[in-house]
């Protein structure tokens, strides 16, 4: 739940379905350097701007799992190779 107070400082509010459902997402404006929390834990932070890309970096507890889209979509269907197998094949550690 967003609290009133907050709801002043976002760009707005848009549809975005997942999952086949309509959910909300709260649209913010940030600059480099500048981050948002979230649930008090979790800060996401814009590191920088290269063209269209945004390189954002994330602060999580260990027990939260953060993930990009496409490799959670594996992941939640059980294809292997998704996760931290991904990650180590990239860093070119062992399985």
């Amino acid at each position: 739940m967003v609290r009133r107070s907050a709801l002043k400082c976002f760009s707005g509010l848009a549809g975005f379905p997942l999952d086949g459902h309509a959910r909300r997402m709260l649209i913010l404006s940030r600059k480099v350097g500048q981050s948002i929390v979230i649930a008090g834990n979790i800060v996401v932070k814009v590191v920088r701007v290269e063209g269209d890309q945004i390189k954002i970096g994330i602060q999580a507890p260990e027990e939260i799992s953060v993930n990009r889209e496409e490799i959670q979509r594996d992941i939640d269907k059980g294809k292997p190779g998704g996760g931290a197998s991904a990650l180590k094949a990239a860093l070119g550690l062992p399985m």
